[in-house]
């Protein structure tokens, strides 16, 4: 076999297509040599034929035959790869919406799958369009749509009368909800099929047509109800933990409609959904089947649907609109005056108060309303990944995406979602490469805390989406964080809630003896006003943490104290990936190599996204033996955000190269450090005596003794869990040749 050959098949076969010579013989080679890909004639990786045969094959001009292939580039069926000719892209790659190859791709269809994929993607955005509509609909407009579901009940035994008015109701309910994007879709998907006659399959039967008729009366009724936005999940797996959209969606839900079914009270996820609604007076439970109802709901009134005969009007459906009706109407009451705008609490009064924030839609800025999709996808993206963050109160995709394409004031953005964060941007294409802007808005002030852009080449982006949009989020997080500590900065200790005195205490210097004490006691305080905070736990933990590193005795009390306290953080919040973090930490000062591993790798689990998961991480691993995956995790962190620049951090780094004897290169890691402690002091006196400097050797060690007078390289030793005896051997060696005390 040829080089080229074993790269991929190069076609030098006639191909089986039907030379064609209309007006438009560039239309009848696109479509043919669609059709040729598509059926799997030429399979992804193979090559076209060459130019020669294949435009004596349609009879046309190669110049003819060139702008065809660069119509087949463009839809993203074909390449040019130097070396190989035109070859046949992924079906990944392919533009399914493209009329051309939409009609091959159902041509083709043997088994009628991409027929039902598609019946499913346009019932979906029907579904969509159909809540906008309840939303929007006028009562001109709603009569329009009543008198083609008239039609339809008074020719259910004339079935083109029945199909064309279902197909006026489809259109009325896509025009009205004004979403012209997923409209526009739909109206394609639609069109490709009808144009195959497996599409209309056999003449309906009366029965099909009463079930079709049914189906648009309950859209109708729904419609005709009060206006309300609907949303579910129809992929729920009895057992499956809380998905973070799912949460999100709770969080913005009016009302909560949990119908219970045999195979719904077996899933935790659904009884977890009951509960939050629950809890905050939104439940609406429904039952079929006789389904025995949980423990825990029971004393809630629940309406059986058993018998209720698919009737929109039965008394069962009326029971449960208005339930839902009086509990929107409670949410859409004015507020009291003076209502605060500030951090949303969560849904459970246990939790502490979080930082409310929204992504608007990120702008299409391409002049191309195909990619909407992609930026779209950013913003959803950006979506589920802070809400990965227990910190922030994300609003959900559906309360986000109301302001899709509308040019809103960002003061009544805040005041609608109740937020004080606004996260807005947009997708800009440019020949080859795109650029994505991301800004950070505090509607408090209206100022803008943070924006940021990334240039990405076009053939890359998919490839590093889920870097920029985590590269997005961690960053909006850090300037959130900062943001919100300097307003609590400005407050006066007394009138601290819980959340702020963690926020206030976290910021402190904890290198600082007087910035430790400091936090602790923050900590202590908010632990005071909620003894169910799980994070001040853990927080509270880890500076008793540092206390045992600091202390001279040979005692482990205060490092037990800081166990307990860990431990306790994960009871109270196994939501929290940084409680997990810290009681890894304190495992490993424990000298609990595996199970600190075990800890901090369920932090990075919990959220990737946490530029502190993944320095721990690079911390566990550097005492556990593996240095040189540390720095890669220490990289990792500072790519995730590029403003995290802790103390430790650099630190930990420092040692890293330290223990693979790069001294040089700790150095340079050190000085990133405004301040030094005794510690880096230490660490710097060590390197400078390893590259045979002992004058700024001496100058360190004496920095060292002046800042912590009882220092001892023995004492500092048994502080620092290595888990390899070499690594501890070898640093203690360093410290012994920069002259510091044994």
């Amino acid at each position: 076999m040829t080089q080229q050959a074993a790269a991929g098949r190069r076609s030098n076969q006639t191909l089986s297509v039907e030379a064609r010579m209309p007006a438009k013989l560039g239309v009848a080679v696109v479509e043919g040599l669609v059709n040729v890909i598509v059926s799997g004639e030429l399979s992804p990786g193979d090559s076209l034929p060459p130019e020669l045969p294949l435009s004596q094959q349609f009879g046309v001009s190669r110049t003819v035959l060139r702008e065809s292939v660069k119509r087949l580039e463009e839809k993203g069926l074909v390449s040019v790869v130097q070396g190989r000719g035109t070859v046949v892209e992924p079906t990944s790659a392919w533009n399914m919406m493209d009329r051309v190859v939409l009609t091959s791709l159902i041509a083709h269809d043997t088994t009628l799958g991409v027929l039902d994929e598609l019946s499913i993607v346009r019932a979906r955005l029907e579904a969509a369009m159909a809540g906008e509509t309840a939303r929007v609909r006028a009562a001109t407009e709603l009569e329009l749509l009543g008198g083609f579901l008239q039609t339809m009940q008074t020719s259910i035994d004339v079935p083109a009368v029945f199909g064309a008015a279902d197909v006026m109701f489809h259109e009325t309910v896509m025009s009205i909800s004004g979403n012209r994007l997923a409209e526009s879709i739909a109206r394609v998907l639609f069109e490709r099929a009808r144009e195959s006659a497996r599409y209309h399959g056999s003449p309906p039967s009366p029965k099909s047509q009463r079930q079709t008729l049914r189906e648009h009366e309950a859209i109708f009724a729904a419609i005709e109800a009060q206006g309300w936005t609907v949303w579910w999940d129809p992929e729920i797996d009895p057992g499956q933990e809380f998905d973070r959209l799912i949460a999100a969606e709770l969080k913005a839900a009016a009302a909560v409609l949990v119908v219970w079914t045999p195979d719904s009270v077996t899933s935790r996820w659904v009884r977890g959904e009951a509960r939050e609604g629950a809890d905050r007076g939104i439940l609406v439970p429904v039952r079929f089947e006789a389904a025995s109802l949980p423990i825990d709901v029971r004393a809630l009134h629940t309406t059986d649907f058993d018998g209720w005969g698919e009737d929109p009007r039965s008394p069962q459906v009326q029971e449960v609109l208005r339930a839902v009706g009086a509990i929107i109407k409670r949410d859409r009451a004015p507020k009291p005056a003076g209502a605060s705008f500030g951090p949303v609490p969560s849904a459970s009064a246990a939790e502490p108060a979080r930082i409310a924030i929204c992504v608007i839609p990120f702008v299409n800025m391409s002049g191309d309303p195909q990619q909407d999709y992609f930026s779209d996808g950013i913003t959803e993206d950006i979506i589920t990944e802070l809400s990965r963050w227990r910190l922030l109160a994300v609003r959900s995709r559906s309360a986000s995406f109301r302001y899709r394409g509308v040019a809103v004031d960002m003061k009544q953005v805040a005041r609608e979602l109740n937020v004080r964060f606004i996260v807005e941007g947009s997708v800009r294409r440019m020949g080859t490469s795109v650029r994505i802007n991301a800004q950070l808005i505090d509607s408090d002030s209206g100022s803008h805390i943070w924006a940021e852009k990334f240039d990405r080449d076009l053939a890359e982006l998919f490839t590093v989406q889920d870097q920029v949009v985590q590269t997005i989020v961690s960053t909006l997080v850090g300037r959130v964080q900062a943001s919100d500590c300097e307003r609590v900065r400005r407050k006066p200790p007394t009138s601290l809630a819980a959340y702020e005195c963690v926020l206030k205490g976290n910021a402190l210097p904890w290198d600082d003896p007087d910035g430790a004490a400091e936090a602790a006691r923050l900590f202590e305080k908010a632990i005071e006003i909620d003894p169910g905070y799980g994070l001040a736990h853990a927080l509270l933990a880890s500076t008793w943490q540092a206390k045992w590193q600091d202390e001279r005795s040979s005692s482990d009390a205060a490092l037990r104290k800081a166990l307990a306290l860990a431990k306790r953080a994960v009871e109270l919040d196994q939501n929290e990936s940084t409680c997990f973090a810290i009681l890894g930490w304190v495992e490993l000062m424990l000298r609990s190599h595996d199970l600190a591993f075990q800890h901090v790798r369920r932090a990075v689990e919990m959220n990737p996204n946490n530029q502190w998961n993944a320095a721990d991480m690079g911390g566990i691993l550097l005492y556990s033996g593996h240095a040189e995956e540390a720095l890669a995790w220490f990289t990792r962190a500072k790519e995730i955000d590029p403003y995290f620049d802790q103390a430790w951090y650099w630190r930990s780094v420092g040692e890293a190269y330290m223990v693979l004897e790069r001294y040089q290169e700790a150095l340079a890691v050190f000085d990133y450090l405004p301040s030094r402690s005794y510690r880096v002091a230490a660490l710097m006196a060590g390197c400078h005596a390893r590259l045979a400097d002992m004058e700024r050797a001496r100058v360190r060690a004496a920095e060292c003794l002046e800042m912590n007078p009882g220092f001892s390289t023995g004492h500092f030793i048994t502080k620092q869990p290595f888990k390899n005896p070499a690594d501890a051997a070898r640093l203690t060696e360093t410290l012994r040749m920069a002259g510091l005390p044994e």
